[in-house]
């Protein structure tokens, strides 16, 4: 039976609702999963029942990242527009927000709350006046051509600078570019989403034995689980409400970034109000991710832009003094049980 497309849009959202929903309670129970075995001990009695809840709230949770989230996300597809769907994914922090007390017993602070609000606004202006324009057909020719060009070889010459920044900043001593390259670490990576969509797109048109799309979707899946993976690890080290809001936030500008090289979005905007509200959009989204990444940095207040001494600085683990949240240490070291996750 044909689903009406009065009937069907109303699918699609519902669908993405949901998807956000599962994004936001994989990430929670994810950092459940490492908060649950912080300060444990191998020689502790419930040693052995708090590890192996652990490992099975971790599993459920990159269960719900990898293969239940994008499947609601790719069912949504079926019924609705992209563009239509596309701001739902912002919904992901909402739930971040209003569920991480019960969850994790963090209780976003008030700055937290007015930055990802002011994050999910950015993103919803990016959605409704970015580019809604779909290269669904792709020839092999035309894709040798664009991933032969100078300006994609400039690009991915770039991002592979900027990730080795990223990677070498989650070791850094500077606590604010530990914090900032450990959310920025998972979502720019999975943003490169042109690995799915070109080898998709490619399906459609030539024979599946070319080599570029077995190449292309090889691709998709590294960059899909290794930022979860960097997520997940980011939430070991940081609150919910951070970790979850960098990663979206990060996965979008990568997106955009990508997409204005690769699509030429800014070519397909048709309106002033358009090449106007996209740009607006993403100052508004920076502003948002500058006032969160500074959020509980040690040493710094936004009062005096980092004069005065913050008190609410958290240990990583429980009686581990030497293990503070976003200060690097060289001799940093994490407990048994974590180590073995």
């Amino acid at each position: 039976m044909a689903i009406s497309q009065s009937v069907g849009w109303m699918i699609g959202v519902l669908l993405s609702v949901f998807a956000s929903w599962v994004g936001a309670a994989s990430k929670l129970v994810i950092r459940k999963s490492w908060k649950i075995i912080e300060g444990v001990k191998e020689e502790d009695d419930n040693y052995l029942t708090l590890f192996a809840r652990s490992r099975f709230l971790h599993s459920l949770g990159l269960f719900g990242m990898t293969v239940l989230n994008p499947a609601c996300g790719i069912g949504a597809m079926k019924f609705a527009n992209p563009s239509l769907l596309a701001p739902f994914s912002g919904l992901t922090l909402v739930w971040v927000v209003l569920f991480s007390k019960s969850t994790t017993g963090e209780e976003p602070t008030l700055v937290q709350i007015i930055a990802a609000s002011t994050i999910v606004l950015g993103e919803i202006i990016v959605t409704l006046f970015g580019d809604h324009s779909n290269e669904d057909e792709l020839s092999l020719d035309r894709f040798n051509d664009i991933y032969r060009s100078p300006k994609m070889i400039a690009y991915f010459t770039g991002f592979g600078v900027f990730y080795t920044l990223v990677t070498l900043g989650c070791k850094s001593n500077h606590p604010m570019i530990e914090k900032l390259s450990w959310g920025l670490s998972g979502g720019s990576i999975a943003g490169l989403l042109m690995f799915i969509k070109d080898s998709l797109s490619l399906f459609k048109t030539e024979s599946p034995w070319h080599w570029q799309i077995w190449l292309f979707l090889s691709g998709a899946m590294f960059v899909g689980l290794y930022g979860i993976r960097c997520l997940s690890y980011c939430m070991k080290r940081y609150d919910t409400t951070y970790s979850a809001t960098m990663f979206v936030v990060s996965y979008i500008f990568s997106a955009d970034i990508m997409s204005l090289i690769r699509y030429d979005i800014y070519k397909n905007m048709d309106t002033v109000s358009q090449k106007v509200m996209f740009p607006v959009g993403m100052i508004i989204l920076l502003g948002g991710v500058i006032v969160l990444m500074t959020e509980k940095i040690p040493g710094f207040c936004w009062r005096t832009v980092g004069a005065c001494r913050r008190e609410d600085a958290k240990p990583l683990l429980d009686g581990d003094n030497s293990a503070i949240v976003g200060v690097g240490d060289e001799n940093r070291s994490l407990s048994s049980a974590d180590d073995k996750l």
